[in-house]
C-alpha cells in the first residue's frame, strides 16, 4: 500500500523522486485522509520528527495496538523511497496510553 501511495504522489508532484518537502507534505496529508493528526515537530538532516495526537485507526486502537505497525511500515517505506535507508521508530502511541504518537524517522545514509 506505501508503494501504491508513494508512486501516488510522486507522480502528483511531477518528480522521480520525492525531496524531503514533499515527503513530509504526503505524509501528512495521507495520514489526515485516513483520520490521523500528525505534525511535522523537528527536522534535521538525520531524523524527522512527527507527532499525532488522533489515531487515524479509531479511539478502539488500544484494543489492538499492532495497528501501529502499518504506521511504522508507512513511514519507513516512504521515507526509506526518498533517502536509501531509514529506520522508524514509534516512541510514544496513543495505543500505549501515551495520549499522542511520536513518530521518528531516523536517514542512515
Amino acid at each position: 500500500m506505501a508503494d501504491y501511495i508513494e508512486k501516488s504522489y510522486k507522480e502528483f508532484y511531477g518528480v522521480e523522486k520525492m525531496n524531503v518537502e514533499q515527503l513530509i507534505e504526503s505524509i501528512i496529508d495521507s495520514e489526515s485522509k485516513i483520520g490521523g493528526s500528525f505534525k511535522l515537530i523537528e527536522k534535521r538532516p538525520d531524523i524527522l520528527i512527527f507527532k499525532n495526537t488522533k489515531c487515524p485507526f479509531s479511539d478502539d486502537v488500544r484494543k489492538c495496538p499492532v495497528m501501529c505497525t502499518f504506521t511504522s511500515t508507512f513511514f519507513g517505506t516512504m521515507c526509506s523511497k526518498a533517502f536509501g535507508n531509514c529506520t522508524v521508530k514509534l516512541t510514544k502511541t496513543i495505543a500505549k496510553g501515551d495520549g499522542y504518537c511520536y513518530v521518528e524517522c531516523i536517514i542512515r545514509n
